[in-house]
């Protein structure tokens, strides 16, 4: 979905440039050989999880979906989700060029889909890649989502839901 067909995009015009408070999505998938795969996004020139706003009319799980085929390529179903991670907090704020949104998210982990096709938001993300765990570090990574490599080193450990609160 494009940034203009969006509902954030339909609240900027109404709000303008105001904070707004979003519930957002984020997915990590692992393949067999223990490696996740992460996306390049272009406006921020790091690396990702897939991810991003819930839409109206979606749920958790639809909208995580639906951010894993688009920036990723992979088409899930909703079992296949682990919920492994929520964060919420005031230093939770994406800066965007028409106004900041403070996200409250949940992080899902995917292990198992369907098929793995090539991604489709082309206007976002410039390309994907499978790499190991321990080869990703902060630098690389959105600041937003690099908590979530390791959560997931945390999760895989003890089987826990982790909670992130950003001060």
């Amino acid at each position: 979905m494009s940034y203009k067909d969006s509902f954030v995009y339909s609240l900027r015009q109404k709000v303008g440039d105001m904070r707004l408070i979003t519930a957002t999505v984020d997915v990590i998938p692992m393949n067999e050989r223990g490696e996740i795969k992460l996306v390049y996004v272009k406006d921020i020139g790091k690396w990702s999880t897939a991810g991003g706003h819930v839409e109206l009319g979606d749920s958790w799980q639809s909208a995580a979906l639906n951010e894993l085929y688009e920036e990723a390529g992979i088409v899930a179903r909703v079992e296949d989700l682990e919920l492994i991670a929520m964060a919420s907090g005031p230093g939770r704020i994406c800066e965007y060029s028409d106004g900041s949104t403070q996200t409250f998210t949940l992080c899902f982990l995917c292990r198992h889909w369907e098929k793995e096709l090539a991604f489709t938001d082309t206007d976002e993300i410039v390309k994907t890649a499978w790499m190991k765990i321990e080869d990703i570090n902060d630098d690389m990574m959105n600041k937003l989502t690099a908590p979530w490599v390791r959560v997931l080193k945390k999760y895989l450990e003890t089987g826990k839901v982790q909670t992130i609160i950003e001060e």
